[in-house]
């Protein structure tokens, strides 16, 4: 049985499973979400995750400036947040808003990297960023995920490694 390596940008790994193109992929949950988020599965597309691989465990949190006085998501409803899972945090503001995507009054930017940074450089009020399972508070940029009872932000997703084939494939088996 021949088989053949494909080494992908994570992003693009539920795109190319979730089409027929590859048939398994290694890649986060918070990659599959954020693709789902826009591409939902169908009859004939789509991803199954079939195993948790048990590391790569993170989660995707809103995060304030420590100093801003933001306690709860929802005082960033109205405001400018920088992300690069666009469509997650849409998602998430959309709902939290109780509003369609169209008519949510948030602004939602795409930065690709240095997220952390877009707070400290006045692009926005807060961020939503992926943070590792036992990660300090972000001190660099002056952000924090805030443990203190009193400034608790939730994590919005949590995310692991995941295997993952096409979802009709799984559905035939």
């Amino acid at each position: 049985l021949p088989i053949a390596l494909v080494f992908l940008p994570a992003a693009d790994i539920p795109t190319f499973v979730g089409e027929g193109k590859v048939a398994l992929g290694i890649t986060g949950r918070d990659q599959v979400l954020e693709h789902d988020a826009v591409n939902p599965p169908t009859d004939t597309q789509g991803v199954e995750e079939v195993m948790d691989l048990g590391y790569g465990v993170c989660k995707l949190q809103v995060q304030v400036p420590v100093k801003g006085g933001i306690n709860d998501p929802r005082e960033l409803v109205g405001t400018t947040v920088v992300t690069s899972f666009t469509n997650l945090t849409r998602k998430y503001f959309a709902d939290l808003e109780g509003v369609p995507i169209a008519d949510m009054k948030t602004t939602i930017k795409f930065v690709g990297g240095s997220v952390e940074a877009a707070c400290a450089l006045g692009v926005a009020n807060g961020i939503v960023d992926l943070v590792g399972k036992c990660a300090p508070r972000i001190t660099g940029w002056g952000l924090g995920f805030v443990v203190e009872e009193a400034r608790k932000l939730q994590a919005v997703w949590k995310s692991a490694c995941v295997m993952l084939i096409l979802w009709r494939y799984y559905r035939e088996r």
